[in-house]
């Protein structure tokens, strides 16, 4: 059987991505050596599975729907600038969530605990909604570092209606990514 490299992702509209993607533009006229995020990939992850098999996608659709059942749509802002570990030397520069209900974290630990009965591992690390901007390839030089924490973004809300599970494809081109099935929240 087939393996398809798969994530757990809620997607992102087009005009967030467009003010994502406008400040990518902007960073990247600095010329430092970062792998920016194509827009179109701009989405939040809420549990990277890896390579699972393809007849395991549609039984992790209903554990999915069953455990998601009572969970009500809701919203979150895209704001802010921040990088992974930290800003002093980052190794991915992401754009935050700003969700003070914390419904996006009860999402994911739903999500957790129903692929944990699936024997998928749970996350170690406490769950840190973000969209990934870029990655960075070396050591970002000050001026950057400078210039971009004092950058500020207000790129909109999301509304979250559905999860998505994800198909990545890896291309030398970068990765593809195109949804396998649609997980729908009561509203």
């Amino acid at each position: 059987m087939a393996k398809i490299r798969t994530f757990i992702a809620i997607e992102i509209p087009e005009q967030v991505k467009t003010k994502i993607a406008a400040l990518q533009n902007q960073l990247k006229k600095e010329n430092e050596r970062v792998s920016w995020t194509k827009s179109d990939n701009i989405h939040l992850t809420l549990k990277f599975l890896g390579n699972v098999e393809e007849n395991q996608i549609e039984l992790m659709a209903q554990k999915l729907h069953k455990a998601l059942q009572n969970v009500s749509s809701f919203h979150f802002a895209v704001k802010n600038l921040g990088g992974f570990p930290n800003l002093k030397r980052p190794r991915v520069l992401w754009v935050g969530i700003e969700e003070p209900t914390h419904q996006l974290s009860a999402l994911a630990e739903k999500i957790e605990d129903a692929l944990a009965e699936m024997g998928f591992p749970k996350e170690k690390r406490k769950f840190s909604p973000h969209l990934t901007l870029g990655r960075v390839k070396t050591s970002l030089s000050r001026k950057f570092l400078q210039k971009f924490t004092q950058l500020s973004l207000e790129a909109g809300t999301v509304q979250v209606e559905e999860v998505v599970i994800m198909k990545s494809t890896l291309k030398p081109t970068g990765a593809e990514y195109s949804p396998l099935k649609r997980i729908k929240l009561t509203h």
